[in-house]
């Protein structure tokens, strides 16, 4: 007898399922979730959080495990963009005493990260996908209103169809240049700027001010005008109604202002449900109280679900895989005496071997094993982490700061395993070069 399709996959699951082994794996709604999101927030509702996240629970009854064949999608393949510099954590798992010499930077330091104290609770997050709002030739016309600039809209040589970029760069008729563009992919940002390079001309300075028996003239140090600048107050509101207007509303009492005698700025993270987003807007002044620059971005979030999340000190074992790292809000570094892991990391209580310059004699002999220190991770904090998934698009994903007895943190996704795909370790450390034997073969 011939058994059709659909009975021989009834089968084939039922032979591969034992009665006992009913937990479905949480992630398995991912592609429910991507199909149908559950709600969508546009930039007032990041900021005063209308509407309650919550939504109901999927009761699954007589769950099984599926075959690898039927396994769940992940929501999203993460990209290379989400892991910045912090990637180069990883180095630190490499078997690096026995990869190429030239390969390893002399007297690196290999972390032992030691969790003290920490939680041991798991919890759960919600995953957001960012989604552009309008079209990009809407935005650009809107900013171009906005800061009266008029010119050409070019494409830029490095845009793509999947992620297009565009240009307007003008010169009015008293000389201030100014520079838009708009980058049409992840959140949709757009960055403008303003001058006048007439102020920063090299002008020949007095006959008293040359060097004595020179012929060339020297150059005097534009003088600001502090008095011009707007006061503090003056910046948090001007940005706060600058911003509502292209659609984000954001009080004037959360922006971060800075102001001296060469400018000031108004800064500030957008939030949702108070909990602040890496995702951050600005505007700033130069010293002669002119607009000299703004940046911010066109999109919409959309709630991909519910999902759980690990320990803080279980995130702790996921800081030498370096393919967990997201982006973390600014408003998190203002308190970090360094501020972030980049590319390699910093060489503790260790003398570090230095090439020469040419002509000071040959390079010293290097031992390529590295400094191990034992660094104890003993604060933790939850936070909104962004990543970047391989088509470009922009998520913002639950994660854990771990901070460590040095003072600094490592944003580390707290999603469970699957939940979305991770880069490969290669893609993540493509600098490792391994040798041709190891200790582990």
């Amino acid at each position: 007898m011939v058994m059709n399709e659909n009975e021989e996959l009834r089968n084939r699951i039922a032979g591969s399922v034992s009665p006992e082994n009913v937990e479905l794996p949480e992630y398995l709604v991912a592609q429910a979730a991507k199909a149908k999101p559950k709600r969508v927030f546009g930039f007032n509702q990041l900021r005063l959080g209308l509407g309650s996240l919550a939504f109901g629970s999927l009761a699954l009854v007589g769950a099984f495990v599926l075959p690898s064949a039927l396994a769940p999608q992940p929501l999203f393949t993460m990209g290379m963009a989400a892991q910045g510099g912090q990637a180069m954590s990883s180095l630190e798992s490499a078997p690096a005493a026995d990869a190429k010499v030239g390969m390893i930077w002399p007297g690196y330091v290999q972390y032992n990260y030691i969790a003290d104290g920490l939680s041991s609770d798991t919890g759960r997050g919600h995953v957001y996908q960012a989604e552009l709002v309008g079209t990009a030739e809407e935005l650009i016309a809107s900013l171009m209103k906005e800061f009266k600039i008029d010119g050409e809209i070019k494409r830029d040589e490095w845009s793509t169809d999947a992620a297009p970029s565009f240009t307007v760069q003008t010169k009015s008729a008293d000389g201030v240049e100014s520079y838009l563009n708009v980058y049409w992919a992840g959140t949709g940002s757009w960055y403008f700027s303003s001058w006048d390079p007439s102020k920063w001309q090299c002008a020949p300075a007095s006959t008293d001010s040359k060097a004595e028996g020179s012929s060339e003239a020297t150059c005097e140090q534009p003088k600001p005008e502090p008095e011009k600048i707007p006061s503090k107050e003056e910046m948090a509101n001007y940005a706060a109604k600058l911003f509502a207007k292209l659609g984000t509303d954001i009080k004037a009492s959360d922006f971060m202002v800075n102001r001296d005698e060469w400018g000031g700025s108004a800064y500030a993270d957008l939030t949702l449900n108070g909990q602040a987003l890496p995702v951050s807007v600005s505007v700033g002044w130069d010293a002669w109280g002119n607009l000299a620059n703004a940046s911010g971005h066109s999109f919409k979030l959309v709630d991909r679900g519910e999902f759980k999340t690990v320990s803080a000190i279980d995130a702790v074992s996921r800081i030498k895989e370096g393919r967990w790292y997201g982006s973390a809000p600014s408003s998190f570094y203002n308190n970090t005496a360094i501020t972030s892991r980049v590319a390699v990391d910093p060489v503790v209580g260790s003398e570090t071997a230095v090439e020469p310059l040419p002509g000071q004699g040959d390079a010293p002999e290097v031992d390529p094993t590295p400094k191990v220190v034992d660094l104890k991770i003993n604060k933790s904090t939850t936070a909104m982490l962004g990543v970047w998934d391989a088509a470009g698009g922009f998520w913002l994903v639950p994660g854990h700061l771990l901070y460590n007895e040095q003072g600094w943190f490592d944003s580390i996704i707290s999603l469970e395993e699957g939940v979305i795909e991770l880069p490969k370790y290669e893609e993540v450390a493509p600098m490792i070069e391994p040798g041709a034997n190891t200790k582990n073969g």
